[in-house]
């Protein structure tokens, strides 16, 4: 059986500029990234949500609520 030695690599660990901040918290960046992602989801299964909402609270119209 032969041995090899292991080569040595140098590492550097450069994740410090993805790691999330009191600044991006703050500015709530994260919501903003991700609307309109959302939007068509709730968009696509608006149908499906007030749906449930109705079966699930006995409601038999929501009044308030705008179709778009």
């Amino acid at each position: 059986m032969s041995h090899r030695r292991r080569r040595s690599a140098h590492y550097q660990n450069l994740s410090d500029k993805y790691l999330i901040g009191k600044t991006d918290i703050e500015a709530e960046c994260f919501h903003r990234q991700y609307y309109h992602m959302y939007r068509a989801r709730v968009k696509l299964l608006q149908k499906r949500i007030i749906d449930n909402a109705k079966q699930l609270l006995g409601i038999i119209s929501l009044k308030s609520m705008k179709q778009s």
